[in-house]
């Protein structure tokens, strides 16, 4: 992740190791799950099976930059990681 986004996030947040990098996923999954597109999504892929979305901008260009930054914001509950993993014994 550091060498394709120069270890830091959109939020300017260090992202140097994987708790960081899966808090900031976390973020996002939980922030555009919210969002309409990702029930149009779900429509047209796996209710309609149309695979025709209507997304909503309709392309890139048209994103607010705002939006992409609120994307990032904290979220509750905060994703709790282990300090540890598990050992192979105890799974």
């Amino acid at each position: 992740y550091r060498s394709v986004h120069g270890g830091s996030g959109v939020l300017g947040e260090d992202l140097a190791n994987l708790d960081q990098v899966l808090q900031q996923e976390h973020r996002l999954a939980t922030n555009l799950s919210k969002r309409p597109d990702f029930y149009e999504g779900v429509r047209s892929r796996l209710i309609d099976k149309d695979n025709k979305p209507v997304w909503v901008p309709g392309s890139v260009n048209e994103v607010d930059p705002l939006e992409v930054r609120e994307s990032f914001r904290e979220v509750v509950p905060k994703l709790e990681l282990p300090d540890t993993l598990p050992s192979k014994k105890s799974r």
